[in-house]
């Protein structure tokens, strides 16, 4: 079970390296970041389980805004709770645009962050992952958003390393009507697949995002998520 809680911690910190702005539309812009003085609050609610584990509940709210110098910065604050315990995570994650994707070309961004963790919501916090990624970005149509990451992750409790990289496609069904699909996983654990629909409730102020992810091994790990964005 120890194992199988990893694995999941894991899957769980992949995920967490591009959560900032994941419920954002990027179809409309041409830069992968928020520009300086918008900013966004994003509250999310997500279901795990898996084969042989204990099945999670998280809770996240995440506050990001664009401080210039074609950068975006957020602070996450993360509840979860499973039969066994409760657990608290906070993190800073940023992302600094090197180049936009202009007219059907490619961007490229570097994404980066460190988290924090502890047991119970009063113990010590204990020094959570750092990573660090690049991303690529092609736009082949207005409604069309092919994404690609790959990076590093470093715990330094454990001191161990681990390479991440994702897929991922997006694509406008209709104006108010977004769907998302990708593939990411690390060097230490099997892929997680994942699709997610992002309704435009009111362009440009409010989004609403329903995700359901499966992972590609024997855990049969499943994932459900509800997040509601606000811009402003």
């Amino acid at each position: 079970m120890n194992r199988a809680r990893h694995l999941l911690a894991a899957l769980a910190c992949a995920a967490a390296c591009h959560a900032a702005q994941a419920d954002r539309s990027r179809l409309a812009d041409e830069d992968d970041v928020i520009e300086a003085g918008d900013c966004e609050l994003e509250l999310a609610f997500e279901r795990q389980n898996a084969r042989g584990a204990a099945r999670e509940r998280e809770t996240s709210i995440q506050f990001g805004c664009g401080i210039g110098w074609r950068t975006e910065l957020a602070a996450t604050f993360a509840r979860k709770r499973s039969d066994a315990q409760r657990e608290q995570a906070i993190g800073i994650e940023g992302k600094t645009s090197l180049r936009e994707r202009g007219s059907g070309g490619v961007g490229w961004s570097l994404a980066y962050g460190i988290g924090s963790e502890r047991d119970g919501g009063r113990g010590p916090w204990r020094r959570g992952e750092r990573f660090v990624a690049i991303e690529a970005t092609h736009q082949p149509a207005s409604a069309w958003l092919v994404e690609a990451r790959l990076g590093t992750a470093r715990d330094p409790v454990a001191r161990s390393d681990r390479t991440l990289w994702l897929l991922g496609v997006e694509h406008a069904i209709t104006e108010a009507v977004e769907a998302r699909a990708e593939l990411e996983g690390d060097d230490r654990s099997r892929p997680l697949a994942s699709m997610a629909l992002r309704w435009l409730v009111w362009p440009e102020h409010a989004v609403v995002t329903l995700a359901w992810g499966a992972g590609l091994g024997p855990l049969r790990e499943r994932r459900l998520g509800l997040g509601v964005t606000f811009e402003f």
